[in-house]
């Protein structure tokens, strides 16, 4: 066969594989439009464990930690497993529970957001997301390669013979085919080692060399992952396709479909692509993260003197050289005054304030006015989450006061929070000089970040 006739059996197998990916892509859409085809998949590392009264159910992050982690979402994709992505991987993920959506939400409160890649709940803080008996688990089993059963399926977990690697091979498209390759052959690219273990090696001997050892085990875990992934998600296919439900390709166009089924059926309020990113939910996680990480971790981790930095002289500077060129608005200086007080006068820092003011600035253009208003069980468990908070900052101001140079440090705080209650819009105000006796360790003399001026108050108007 000549040269061109090569490029021309080429060009006519891609649009016959593109020809077949559209005629794929209308009939899950098809499919999708259509709620009761829907069914709700979650991929997790732990089997669902039971209540009382005998029902399953999938327990939330916050139920697991005792509210120390305050999510509450769980989350399922519809019709398929979900797909590894830059926020996660699920490829270690040994159980995959699927239930219809409709009878999901018979057993549940509506889900917070639908689409087809990330669907989630906030379910009652005591009892999970229940699980109907319809519920299909697909599990591991080191008795068959696979089995397709009436309520649950199995499948084997490694240690595959080289005939049941070649199918499960076969199962993947060449780039994953490739990325096992790479993990089996320790020939990771840069991109991919510096996604896996944050390390960037040029020399491609060298970092052969390196995966082929230091990191082997991870390496060989990551492929088997990878081959188990495949060959649960082609069980669970198998599974679903036993129960009269069909498995979709994700991609946006049936997302769409499915999206617009939930505006058709008016099942929930919250459509949204972004799904979990920009709500009010995972701005909730967020702020739980940096509420923990700016005071109870800074009280832990820092010197007294980067401390008066980070709560009096940072905030106030950065404030100040704002004000100079926002002169319409003049309020009080950003300083962490709530901080700063609950430090020196044990006053609560009232954490449950800081998740209600940032709910407030999320609905502002809704006509929803609480956090209890929008999800009650969100609400239970950000309060009970606050109350840990509170516990733990109070803990660590107990440390810091241990320590010999806390009463300096005191001090100046003091004239801070008094210099700050007498003032009124568009004051500003000189912070008290901390010095170069304000020693951490009796011989590092810390720099004055500011220069030592009276303690005035100045009016700017």
């Amino acid at each position: 066969m000549s040269k061109l006739e090569d490029f021309q059996a080429a060009i006519a197998k891609l649009k016959e594989a593109d020809s077949q990916v559209k005629e794929q892509t209308i009939q899950d859409s098809q499919i999708m439009s259509e709620v009761k085809n829907w069914v709700c998949v979650h991929a997790t590392r732990y089997m669902p464990p039971r209540n009382p009264d005998g029902m399953m159910f999938i327990p939330t992050t916050a139920m697991v930690t005792n509210y120390a982690i305050p999510r509450t979402t769980i989350h399922v994709t519809l019709n398929h497993v979900v797909e590894s992505h830059n926020a996660g991987a699920w490829e270690d993920c040994p159980y995959v529970i699927f239930a219809p959506y409709t009878e999901i939400v018979e057993k549940n409160v509506n889900p917070s957001c639908v689409s087809l890649f990330d669907t989630y709940f906030v379910p009652d803080s005591d009892h999970g997301l229940l699980l109907p008996p319809s519920a299909y688990i697909v599990q591991p089993s080191e008795k068959e390669f696979y089995e397709i059963g009436e309520h649950m399926a199995t499948y084997k977990r490694g240690n595959y013979t080289k005939q049941e690697v070649e199918f499960i091979l076969s199962l993947m498209p060449s780039e994953i085919q490739q990325k096992y390759k790479q993990f089996t052959e320790y020939t990771l690219d840069n991109s991919y080692t510096f996604y896996f273990f944050d390390i960037n090696i040029p020399d491609d001997n060298q970092r052969h060399k390196i995966l082929s050892t230091k990191y082997k085990q991870q390496m060989d875990k990551y492929g088997e992952d990878l081959l188990s992934s495949y060959l649960r998600n082609y069980v669970v296919r198998l599974a679903m396709e036993s129960k009269g439900f069909s498995y979709v390709a994700p991609n946006y166009t049936v997302s769409n479909s499915a999206c617009n089924a939930v505006k058709d059926f008016g099942i929930s309020t919250n459509v949204d692509e972004k799904s979990h990113f920009g709500s009010i939910e995972r701005a909730m996680e967020d702020a739980w993260s940096a509420m923990r990480s700016q005071t109870i971790t800074v009280l832990t981790e820092r010197k007294i003197s980067e401390l008066y930095d980070l709560f009096v002289t940072k905030p106030y500077t950065e404030w100040l050289d704002e004000e100079l060129y926002e002169e319409s608005d003049k309020s009080l200086p950003k300083i962490h005054l709530d901080v700063l007080d609950a430090i020196v006068n044990n006053a609560p820092m009232h954490y449950y304030k800081t998740y209600s003011d940032i709910f407030a600035s999320k609905t502002q253009d809704e006509n929803i006015k609480t956090i209890a208003e929008y999800s009650p069980n969100l609400d239970i468990a950000l309060r009970k989450n606050s109350q840990i908070l509170e516990t733990e900052f109070q803990n660590a101001v107990q440390i810091l006061k241990q320590n010999p140079q806390y009463p300096k440090f005191e001090r100046l705080v003091k004239k801070v929070l008094e210099r700050c209650s007498k003032m009124k819009p568009g004051d500003f105000i000189d912070l008290p000089y901390w010095g170069p006796d304000f020693l951490e360790d009796g011989i590092e003399r810390m720099q004055p970040m500011v220069p030592p001026l009276p303690p005035i108050i100045k009016n700017r108007n």
